[in-house]
């Protein structure tokens, strides 16, 4: 295989050159008999973590079978059988704890081929037992493979073969994508998906089937819920409701199903092109297979000059600065075609950022060069593709806007004062989680609301940044509202928050204002200090 190049190969030259001559038997523990061991070369160990970081990282925009191989040459490299060890180890979990959709298939790769023959081990049976599990219940389900096929109960009993060589189903919907989820009513990650689930596909523009599988086994709790949870969906999504109440299809192992919500996003060949998502990345995803099939606004090339534009500025630009490039770019196109076609490509731009102040920005960009202007886009594609999208789009981001009032809901949370709970801690250093029912447009001015998920990784560091602040500013206020800890069966406050907030982004901070009105939202855990 041929080794990539740069950066990459000098890092590699000088990993070889560690792995070559280093001996990690004291560290990770294997000493031979009746050999006193020294005390781990730690300082070795951090050395080599750091080149396999940096070695990692450089090859991780080849494809998961090209980081497979660079990994296997790596391992095969180690002379020394507690080197392997240390190396197969590390990269095992470095794969298997990314973040990047996709790239646990270089974990299953490395259980497989170093774990499973022998090759190499875990530094424990039991971490060698837990890769066993998470190879067998992921490799079949991996991005780039078949979906495995099932046969399943719909709602009248019938049985129902999915992604099989007999799926007439599938051959009857090849204009569309499927999107497999998972779910149990007794979940409340679930209930929160679901909700997000049937708010998020009426916006999708891409062809979709909804196959929702309820793993339980209680038809009542199952009506009620698709009843409740499920319903109605958007005309535009073809929904299937089954179950397999017997447990006969092996959905458990196929397709990775230890604990729900299980989303999939399958193409109209019965690939697997999505894996492990939430509803607002599947939005993101099907909405991005819908503009690279039938081009529209948002293309790549566009993206590419937003981005480009916007890393002009010093750090993060705020809503000052991106209004003020809505303005300028509608200046410089205004009386001409190139007006219809950049304010449409800067609203997909704008809505596809993961940063509140681009959504208010959006809400710039609508109110005062798309809506004034409808008559621009009067085509039947146009319409569809802005304006529709931006009522859409304004429906959602209109919900808490600065200077209006706080809605009159009550929430469970916590109140923060002076530090975090330590629950939501790493350390877990911090004061017991008080939880009570707080009314939000009576909450005092200057109080953050941090609503949160405590399985989003990305929360949880937020946290630990909010909590290094009220160390330092003991006079902030923030009440925590995870949703993940809302009863299930107390399904009211959570939808009462979904249809107050646009909970689309996780974290979703927000500052109270003074006579209960909405001072700022969409804040980063930076922005939670005393101005």
């Amino acid at each position: 295989m041929k080794r990539i190049e740069s950066l990459a190969v000098t890092i590699l030259t000088t990993l070889l050159a560690m792995l070559s001559g280093m001996d990690c038997s004291a560290a990770v523990g294997i000493v031979p008999e009746g050999v006193v061991s020294a005390a781990p070369d730690s300082a070795a160990l951090k050395a080599l973590s750091s080149k396999l970081e940096t070695y990692v990282k450089a090859i991780e925009t080849l494809s998961f079978s090209e980081q497979a191989a660079e990994c296997d040459f790596l391992i095969s490299s180690c002379n020394e059988q507690a080197t392997r060890q240390f190396v197969a180890t590390w990269l095992y979990r470095h794969y298997y704890a990314s973040k990047i959709m996709g790239v646990e298939a270089v974990a299953v790769h490395i259980v497989d081929e170093w774990f499973t023959s022998g090759k190499a081990r875990p530094e424990s049976d039991i971490e060698l037992m837990n890769a066993r599990i998470f190879a067998d219940f992921n490799r079949a389900s991996l991005v780039g493979m078949q979906a495995p096929g099932l046969t399943l109960k719909n709602r009248a009993g019938e049985n129902v073969e999915l992604f099989g060589g007999n799926d007439s189903v599938q051959k009857k919907r090849e204009a569309r994508y499927s999107v497999l989820y998972f779910y149990d009513t007794g979940c409340a990650n679930c209930l929160i998906q679901s909700i997000m689930l049937r708010n998020t596909l009426k916006d999708i523009k891409l062809n979709l089937r909804l196959i929702a599988v309820y793993t339980g086994c209680d038809s009542l709790a199952w009506d009620r819920y698709v009843g409740e949870k499920l319903s109605p969906m958007p005309e535009n999504v073809e929904t299937m409701h089954l179950w397999d109440p017997e447990m006969d299809s092996d959905f458990q192992r196929k397709y990775g199903i230890l604990q729900t919500p299980g989303m999939f996003l399958i193409d109209r060949d019965g690939i697997i092109v999505g894996r492990k998502l939430d509803a607002g990345t599947l939005a993101m995803m099907a909405n991005d297979l819908a503009e690279e099939e039938n081009y529209s606004y948002g293309n790549p090339e566009s993206e590419a000059l937003f981005d480009k534009l916007f890393s002009t500025f010093e750090g993060e630009p705020g809503l000052k600065e991106i209004n003020s490039v809505t303005d300028l770019l509608a200046s410089r196109t205004a009386g001409s075609t190139a007006f219809r076609t950049t304010m449409g490509d800067l609203l997909y731009y704008y809505s596809e950022q993961l940063t509140g102040k681009y959504k208010e920005g959006s809400a710039y960009l609508i109110d005062n060069y798309i809506l004034p202007n409808k008559e621009i886009w009067s085509s039947e594609h146009d319409s569809l593709c802005v304006l529709s999208y931006a009522d859409s789009y304004l429906s959602i981001i209109s919900k808490a806007k600065p200077g209006s009032e706080i809605p009159d809901i009550r929430v469970t949370g916590v109140m923060a004062r002076k530090q975090i709970p330590g629950k939501y801690l790493e350390s877990g250093d911090g004061p017991e989680a008080r939880f009570r029912t707080y009314r939000l447009d009576r909450l005092k001015p200057g109080t953050f609301v941090y609503i949160f998920n405590s399985m989003c990784s990305g929360c949880l560091l937020d946290l630990e940044a909010i909590n290094s602040t009220m160390k330092e500013e003991p006079w902030l206020r923030v009440l925590l509202v995870d949703t993940l800890g809302l009863d299930p069966e107390a399904d009211s406050e959570a939808e009462r928050l979904f249809e107050a907030f646009d909970l689309s982004l996780f974290p979703y901070i927000l500052k109270t204002g003074r006579k209960g009105k909405v001072a700022e939202r969409y804040l980063e855990a930076a922005d939670v200090r005393r101005p």
